[in-house]
């Protein structure tokens, strides 16, 4: 049988904001949680909460203002605490290596299943997106539910998969381009 397809990676490559704090355990392993900042190409700074084991930690000292890249997935859980976001996304990290120079990257390829129809629309400086809702399985039995942005001409590809464009006739319908996925390649539009 072929190769199994990985549904969920991200590759990334900025800056440790903060030092790790630790974060939670689970199944008898410690996990620490550290800002990341990676710059678009726009100069735009997003900043993730990356999550980290403290195994993957031992074979890399993380230190704030530190250039790092990392691989891992994306992962989403719902904060049940009443205060903050109800969804809450990360980046699992589960390789950490020391940074090289040049510029950030963020690389994150996701296949999954549409929760909603998808919703296209313009932004307020007139971009045209489609938003997206993709349930992503793990590999034992878990899902995460992660909101997609889909920017330009391939916001309006993710139209056919049952959403509509503005002033498009209602009812109307048209084969899929898109197929349960959404990806971003390092052109700093796409992200977390």
């Amino acid at each position: 049988m072929g190769k199994e397809r990985k549904t969920n990676w991200v590759e990334m490559m900025g800056e440790a904001v903060r030092e790790p704090a630790f974060s939670h355990s689970y199944g008898g392993e410690d996990y620490f949680l550290f800002p990341f900042r990676c710059l678009r190409l726009s100069g735009v700074e997003d900043v993730v909460n990356v999550i980290v084991s403290r195994n993957t930690m031992d074979d890399f000292d993380i230190r704030a203002g530190q250039r790092i890249a990392l691989k891992g997935e994306v992962r989403s859980y719902n904060n049940r605490s009443g205060t903050g976001s109800k969804l809450v996304i990360t980046v699992h990290a589960a390789q950490i290596l020391p940074g090289q120079s040049g510029e950030d990257y963020n690389r994150v390829a996701l296949t999954g299943n549409l929760c909603r129809k998808p919703v296209y629309r313009r932004t307020p400086m007139g971009r045209e997106i489609t938003d997206l809702l993709l349930a992503v399985n793990r590999s034992y039995g878990k899902a995460d539910y992660l909101p997609c942005i889909v920017w330009g001409g391939a916001g309006q590809a993710g139209c056919p998969l049952g959403g509509r464009r503005p002033g498009a006739p209602a009812g109307t319908a048209s084969e899929p381009e898109l197929h349960q996925g959404a990806e971003s390649g390092g052109s700093g539009k796409g992200g977390l």
